[in-house]
Parts: C-alpha cells; structure tokens; sequence
C-alpha cells in the first residue's frame, strides 16, 4: 500500500478512535512476534526455521505499517506487547516441546483472532488507515492459511482443518511428508522434481522449481538446454531464494491458496524509473566541446603490436568513443 501525497496530509478517523483501534491491534502482532523469536530459538527442522522467519517478517511489515499511520496521526508508534508478550512466550516454549503441530495450532488461533479483530476494526475505520488494515489483515489470512496446511498435513489430511482450505490438499503438499520450501513454505507439485542441497540444507519445490525458471529472461532460456544439470539447480535454487522472487509467491501464489485476489505480478528485475530533472540542461552545456583535445595516452605501448596499440588508441580517445558507443 503506497499511500498518495493527499493521503499522508489528512486521516479520515478521529485520533483517539484510531489509537485505540490500531494500538491494541499492534500490540498483538509485536507479542505474537516475541512469541515466534522463541520458537525460532528451539526449532531445529531448517524448514521451519525459515517458515517462522517469514512470518515474524510478514508480522513486522504488518507493525510498521499501522505504526506508520499514527504517525501519520501524529500520535507516537507502538514499541511493545504488553502483559500478553511474555505470556505468549512461555507458552510457545511449553508447546514446542510438546509437539510442532501443537505449536502451529497455537499459532493458528492466534492468526485467527488478529484475523476477526482486523475485520472489527476495518468498520470503524476509513480512508487511509482502512487500508492499512486490511493489508494488515490480507498477511495474517495468508499466514493462517499456511499453517492450517502444514497442520492437516501433518495430521495426514484427517484433521479438520483440511476442510477449511480454499482448495484441496494436494495443491498444498505434493507427497504425504510435510516439507517446507524455502520460497513458497508450503510443498506444492509440479512436473519437474524438487530441488535440494545439502550443508547448508536448501529445498525448493516442485512448483517453485518451474515458476522460478518461467522467470529467467529469454536470452538465459537459451542457454538453459547446453547447461550442465547441477549448474542449473544452483542458479533456479539462487534465483528462487531471492528477495523478488519470494515476494512474488506472496503476491500471487499465497494470496490464490489463500482465496484471496492476487496482488498483481511481480516485475522481477525491473529497472528503476528515472525521473527527468525539471530544468534541462543544453546539449553544449553537457557535452564538451567537439575542439576538446585528444586525450593522452599514459599507457606504456612497449611491447605491444601495432594492432594493439591502435586499439588501445582509439578505446582511449573520447572522440572515437563518442562517435562509436
């Protein structure tokens, strides 16, 4: 949400109305917060340790955004959980040592209440800090959503949470193990075979795999036959890893698993828009004069060919360049 320049200058809520909404919401994603960092301490599955990360990140982008409209507000920011955060701490470290789907069960209701609380306070809000929730809200329905598969996986598809899916099992989980992808934290199928490493551990899968290399510009696709196979793996692996394309599977493939409509795609390696300056510069007062005399070659020519030394010449001279580039 980029919020416009007449957006920023005038919220549409009353300040203590909006305080009042947004502060409790964001202390719940901060103690929720603090509660994962503790599971990530005492995880030992690299899948999962991934898939907690990604949602203490997506938790934090959800903090800094309702934070950002009080400020707006010119109210001050939210730093903490309150009495809930230690209390949230201690019970996910009871819980993972009780099991891991007891723990993604927890962290399961508490998505769900940020979830119903999002909705109660999207109707007293409008405007700018609407949005902000309901983005907000998008993250945590798309958090929910991953644990509730990774639940019903684990439980071999029996549990009823399975049923409360946007679509079937299978497009969530690939086989009856229940493995993370380290881009799409789910293990969806696809017609090519997943990709892992080992030391450090790494798995993208199967439909990550084919996504991932859809995304390589068209002249890399050509190159992509005469390739050895481990020199392919480590590039889809490497490109699949990255920070555009892991925002691009929440974009579009959470937000479809999730039955929510997809965000648009991402642009991946889209280059920045340059925006002209105002006052123009004229062409004379940019270039230099055509008179400007030669440039001096401090590279000594000893040893080199004539052909050499005429190319070294012409690489160095700024007319050539000029004339040539």
């Amino acid at each position: 949400m980029r919020p416009s320049p007449h957006d920023t200058l005038q919220l549409s809520s009353e300040p203590t109305v909006l305080v009042d909404l947004l502060s409790r919401l964001i202390r719940l994603e901060i103690a929720s917060i603090g509660a994962v960092e503790t599971a990530i301490e005492h995880e030992s599955d690299p899948g999962y340790v991934v898939l907690l990360h990604e949602t203490k990140s997506s938790k934090q982008a959800a903090v800094e955004q309702m934070n950002t409209v009080l400020r707006l507000a010119g109210q001050k920011p939210v730093q903490g959980g309150g009495v809930m955060e230690p209390l949230l701490r201690v019970q996910t470290l009871a819980l993972q040592k009780t099991s891991t789907t007891v723990l993604l069960g927890a962290m399961r209701a508490v998505e769900h209440l940020l979830i119903e609380r999002y909705a109660e306070a999207g109707k007293d809000l409008a405007g700018l800090e609407r949005a902000a929730v309901e983005a907000a809200s998008r993250r945590a329905s798309k958090r929910w959503m991953i644990l509730t598969a990774h639940i019903a996986q684990r439980k071999d598809g029996e549990s009823p949470q399975a049923h409360e899916l946007a679509h079937p099992l299978s497009q969530y989980f690939a086989s009856a193990e229940d493995r993370v992808c380290m881009r799409c934290l789910l293990d969806r199928p696809g017609a090519k075979p997943a990709l892992e490493k080992h030391d450090p551990y790494t798995y993208v899968c199967a439909a990550c795999r084919e996504e991932t290399e859809a995304q390589f510009p068209s002249d890399l696709q050509s190159q992509i036959p005469r390739w050895r196979e481990q020199d392919l793996h480590d590039r889809l692996i490497h490109r699949a890893l990255g920070r555009p394309s892991k925002l691009q599977a929440v974009k579009e493939v959470h937000a479809r698993l999730a039955g929510l409509p997809s965000e648009g795609p991402i642009k991946l390696g889209a280059a920045p828009k340059v925006v002209a300056p105002t006052t123009a510069m004229s062409d004379s007062a940019r270039r230099p004069d055509e008179a400007q005399a030669t440039s001096e070659l401090s590279i000594a020519p000893e040893g080199a060919s004539l052909a050499e030394a005429s190319y070294t010449t012409l690489l160095f001279d700024y007319r050539s360049v000029r004339r040539h580039w």
